[in-house]
């Protein structure tokens, strides 16, 4: 059939994964890695949407107890070691600053993506680097050691969008973006992630020192 043609043409030598640019699939169709992505994405979408149901939360079920249910769309919750990942909703509509626990840099989700910047009272005060890590977010489980590189690649430029101020990029592969922080009014916006799903951010602070915390 065609698409089993589609991807024979996408299997690497081993015949163990689909590579959008293998030698026999690059450039042979049209919008080719785009369907490749969709193929590839298909049974964790078809898996979520089976499961939206389940994951819908019941917002009136205390409200006899708790008239003032908690808002929708944000939501914080801390990892081993003191850490504190946030998770963000792509939500179309622009939502608040998350609240952190760290006076240097803010995170708020933005339609497709999230924005990382300085707040206004660090003025003066800011980390030599950052890491950025990201992931989808999944039921159970670290969500980025279930990175897949299918997911999405910051290294993608058409794929995701990056817009920085104040900061050189160092590094940009799969998950992961590592900058230099050059003044302390910085900002890095990344867009292009499935509106469909959460995505769950990590950004690590790093002083020239050797010193990383979690964010």
């Amino acid at each position: 059939s065609v698409i089993a043609t589609f991807l024979g043409d996408a299997e690497n030598p081993a015949h163990t994964k689909w590579n959008k640019k293998g030698t026999n699939f690059k450039g042979k169709y049209v919008k080719g890695p785009e369907i490749l992505k969709m193929v590839v994405n298909s049974p964790m979408d078809l898996m979520s949407v089976l499961n939206s149901e389940d994951e819908e939360g019941d917002w009136t079920a205390l409200a006899e107890f708790f008239p003032s249910p908690a808002p929708q769309g944000i939501t914080v919750k801390p990892a081993s070691n003191s850490e504190e990942i946030k998770s963000l909703k792509t939500d179309p509509e622009e939502i608040p600053d998350l609240p952190s626990s760290d006076k240097i840099v803010s995170i708020r989700c933005i339609k497709q993506g999230f924005e990382i910047k300085s707040k206004p009272d660090s003025v003066g005060t800011f980390p030599d680097r950052l890491k950025i890590l990201a992931a989808y977010h999944i039921r159970t489980g670290n969500p980025f050691r279930k990175y897949h590189p299918a997911d999405f690649d910051f290294s993608d430029e058409n794929q995701i969008n990056i817009e920085t101020q104040g900061v050189e990029i160092l590094e940009k592969q799969d998950n992961l973006l590592h900058v230099r922080v050059l003044k302390s009014d910085y900002m890095i916006k990344i867009t292009g992630f499935d509106f469909r799903r959460d995505v769950r951010v990590e950004v690590k602070p790093i002083e020239d020192s050797g010193d990383e915390k979690n964010l």
